[in-house]
């Protein structure tokens, strides 16, 4: 879907320490618990990292998004229509293991889903497009990309099949169910792993045993069937080159070009550019030239600059003069712990694109100023309270949260 309204898998998404929402807040994390700054597209989808996911989604819309599972053939999601967060991107709704091998049926078949049938000798009737050829492509290219997966699995030996095959794993609810999907250009199959009791199935991510599963049920029935007979669907574009021989939907389709980008940025590849990798883009969509990686130095956008300043990492920030405060988001409501002392208790402020020297004000008071990553740590107290950042350049940004007291414990914020 994002691929069909602008997005690229070049594009850079933000993994970072995100709040989603207003009042009710959603902070999503990584199955690892870690950031990992500025990643690609491409690289966020092959690893599965949950974030970049929940910052997609919020882009393109929950209602849009339940509507277009709707048309993959989620009735699922049909009769819960307008019940769900950005919490969707990670897979807060129930659904079914066929309607989930029905969709992942799309991406080697053109963005065609399969029509299922169950008895034998009944034929199935035709299915029509449901995204476009070069979307459906993209996404088989990338899940079946090793290189690209390693962030999030490693060298994740059980998806290495010996013939072209794409996968998705992933686990829910506390790993009260694992699963996998894989498909190769004729094959889709879907493992669930979990019991009807709801506990928990193992305590681990455990999803390589259903993808374990997965890959051996292919590789049965690509050895039963034999080998593909004739030439392949979709010849390509003369545009295109390279080994497509990994993707199970075989050479690209018409316009899409084959371009050199940075791998930090996923702009064009500019002579500073330390990192190239290579990307498929529409014709029309080729990325400008990079410009992180400038003859001073690599600079990143300002939103980045706590995540650059964590680990000092190396590289800087660019100061754009548009700060902002990324967290927390207007409107949020916070509770004070009972079990700690009300002084020991701070509210964590962390901004993006001011300069030097900027001041944090509580209620019209100087409270203090930004640190050098850009965060201050805001005394809690009860009541209603309007925090305002500015720099002696002009630049500012303002939220109003809330903080209550609670009964007792509370985790959530």
């Amino acid at each position: 879907m994002a691929l069909d309204r602008g997005f690229s898998p070049a594009d850079v998404l933000p993994d970072l320490p995100t709040v989603f929402g207003g009042s009710e807040a959603y902070v999503p994390s990584n199955f690892n618990n870690r950031f990992n700054g500025p990643v690609r597209l491409r690289v966020a989808l092959a690893s599965s990292l949950n974030i970049p996911a929940v910052y997609t989604l919020e882009r393109l819309g929950v209602g849009a998004f339940e509507d277009y599972l709707a048309k993959l053939g989620f009735d699922s999601i049909k009769e819960t229509m307008g019940t769900h967060g950005t919490g969707l991107a990670l897979g807060n709704a129930e659904v079914s293991l066929e309607e989930m091998v029905r969709a992942f049926s799309s991406f080697p078949r053109g963005g065609s889903p399969a029509t299922l049938t169950w008895f034998e000798g009944e034929k199935p009737p035709p299915s029509l497009p449901l995204m476009s050829p070069y979307a459906a492509w993209i996404i088989a290219d990338i899940l079946s990309d090793k290189a690209s997966r390693f962030v999030g699995f490693g060298p994740a030996p059980t998806l290495a099949t010996p013939f072209a095959a794409m996968f998705k794993t992933g686990t829910a609810n506390q790993f009260q169910h694992i699963w996998a999907l894989g498909a190769t250009k004729r094959f889709t199959v879907g493992v669930w792993m979990g019991n009807f009791s709801g506990e928990t199935v193992i305590g681990s991510t455990g999803s390589s045993i259903p993808a374990r599963i997965a890959a051996r049920l292919l590789a049965a029935m690509e050895q039963q069937a034999g080998p593909v007979q004739g030439k392949a669907d979709n010849a390509g574009s003369a545009e295109t080159k390279g080994n497509f021989s990994a993707n199970p939907a075989g050479p690209p389709p018409p316009g899409t070009v084959e371009v050199r980008i940075c791998a930090l940025s996923g702009m064009a590849a500019g002579p500073y550019c330390t990192g190239l990798v290579r990307e498929w883009v529409r014709s029309d969509h080729v990325p400008p030239p990079c410009t992180w990686h400038q003859p001073a130095g690599l600079f990143y956008p300002p939103e980045y600059r706590s995540w650059l300043a964590e680990r000092f990492r190396s590289g800087a920030v660019r100061n754009e003069g548009n700060g902002r405060i990324r967290i927390p988001v207007s409107g949020s409501v916070f509770y004070m712990d009972p079990s700690l002392p009300p002084d020991a208790q701070a509210l964590r402020i962390e901004t993006s694109g001011f300069g030097q020297d900027a001041l944090v004000y509580a209620d019209g008071v100087l409270a203090g100023s930004l640190n050098y990553a850009g965060v201050f740590a805001l005394p809690l107290s009860p009541g209603s309270h309007t925090v305002l950042v500015e720099d002696p350049g002009g630049a500012s940004a303002s939220v109003n949260i809330e903080v209550r007291r609670a009964a007792s414990a509370l985790s959530g914020r």
